[in-house]
């Protein structure tokens, strides 16, 4: 690389910075500097070997900022990993990595979860795994927010009750139980209801509901509820172990592994 061309590209990417963009492609490169792809593609390789750009998913980089040069963007920001990826089509942080974007776990998975709407075939983002996870577009959005450098995020309200609906892709119920604990006195409960009248979250506040009976939280568990019948659901969906408690209020079974679990988080 000659170094006109690395002093351009140098200042090229500090613009892009101070226009508050934070990753670039191959595309964009090329057109900037009149090359071809494969020598756009060439340049960006040159980058990253020299620190500059992080290469994210192929095709697509992060750009490092003073301080941060060599260093991998998954490592900094799962914002910033997932931006660069996914920021030009609807996507949400979820589950296990929106607790910890929203500091309510102790130990936040290596693993990046992400809600999108149609099947991606990349598996890493940056050097970090990425698990897909996907959701039908029509509820995609619903609870989404701005995480910055063009990723979106589950709100609180709705990664606890996602977290509630499948607690296998958090870790299990201990550490729904721990998040509910952790978030008592930051959750909007009456937007939490308001997420809770879609269809395939109406199961998961109940559940959320008996989690916060379980730990004494009242702001959820006293909230009035419908008198219609449903049917019981699992405290953890699939379980087949016998029912060692029936919250007869919030029609959810509990066995005695899912009582320890939840017993034993709020322990710790």
């Amino acid at each position: 690389m000659s170094k006109s061309l690395q002093t351009s590209a140098l200042l090229y990417l500090d613009s892009l910075l101070r226009r508050g963009q934070f990753s670039v492609g191959v595309r964009e490169v090329a057109g900037e500097f009149g090359l071809s792809p494969q020598a756009a593609s060439n340049l960006c390789t040159r980058l990253v070997r020299k620190g500059l750009l992080d290469r994210v998913v192929p095709g697509r980089f992060a750009i490092r900022q003073l301080g941060l040069l060599g260093t991998s963007a998954a490592a900094e920001s799962d914002a910033l990993a997932v931006g660069t990826a996914l920021g030009g089509e609807p996507h949400r942080i979820a589950y296990r990595s929106a607790f910890a974007h929203h500091d309510l776990i102790q130990h936040p998975a290596r693993t990046i979860q992400v809600a999108i709407s149609r099947q991606v075939r990349i598996n890493h983002l940056s050097n970090r795994p990425l698990e897909p996870i996907w959701e039908d577009e029509a509820t995609l959005g619903v609870g989404a927010e701005d995480a910055g450098m063009g990723a979106s995020v589950s709100d609180l309200e709705r990664c606890l009750l996602d977290a509630a609906r499948r607690p296998a892709l958090v870790g299990g119920l201990g550490v729904v139980a721990q998040a509910l604990e952790a978030s008592r006195e930051r959750v909007n409960w009456s937007l939490l209801r308001s997420y809770a009248q879609l269809p395939r979250l109406r199961v998961a506040e109940r559940r959320l509901r008996s989690v916060a009976h379980r730990i004494s939280i009242r702001h959820l568990d006293d909230t009035p509820q419908s008198v219609r019948r449903v049917s019981a659901a699992r405290a953890y969906p699939a379980s087949k172990a016998p029912t060692a408690w029936r919250d007869v209020r919030n029609a959810v079974l509990w066995s005695s592994t899912d009582i320890d679990d939840v017993a034993g988080s709020t322990d710790a």
